[in-house]
């Protein structure tokens, strides 16, 4: 094989190398992307399988949980936009202990509104399912708002 052609050869490899890569690293990127689409999936799953739900339960869970979306990402959005007033304020009371403890009581109040919402969600959930789903639900529903896989050994 001449030198010219091994560097064809070299170049074209490397080249289709670099494309495998950017098409795994794509991927990769596009996987991690929207965590909430995992956990979503992950619902659905459970409620099918575990549950037993009907496609009328499924409808049902669906309705509920976008209207839950919406009022939490509506609290996460307003927590937000307060956040740069809150710090503007702590800055002008000159971080004081008092006005640190004020700041952080507020912020300990909205946790636990979103809390409140998504503890809401899964009674009205719970309500969804029948009378023997809602023994499994009670005594399995802790497994799958795990947000870490179980440790395998």
């Amino acid at each position: 094989m001449s030198t010219t052609a091994k560097y064809k050869f070299l170049l074209l490899l490397t080249g289709l190398l670099f494309i495998t890569n950017i098409i795994l690293l794509s991927l990769l990127f596009k996987q991690h992307n929207n965590p909430h689409r995992d956990r979503s999936a992950k619902m659905q799953q459970y409620l099918k399988n575990t549950l037993g739900f009907s496609p009328a339960q499924i409808a049902a869970y669906d309705k509920v949980s976008e209207l839950n979306r919406k009022e939490v990402r509506a609290m996460f959005d307003s927590m937000n936009m307060q956040k740069e007033i809150r710090l503007q304020a702590l800055a002008q009371q000159g971080f004081s202990d008092s006005a640190i403890l004020a700041m952080t009581q507020i912020s300990s109040n909205n946790q636990q509104l979103i809390e409140r919402k998504i503890l809401e969600r899964f009674k009205k959930l719970r309500d969804i399912c029948t009378a023997a789903q809602r023994n499994i639900f009670d005594t399995s529903i802790y497994k799958i708002m795990q947000r870490k896989p179980p440790h395998k050994d």
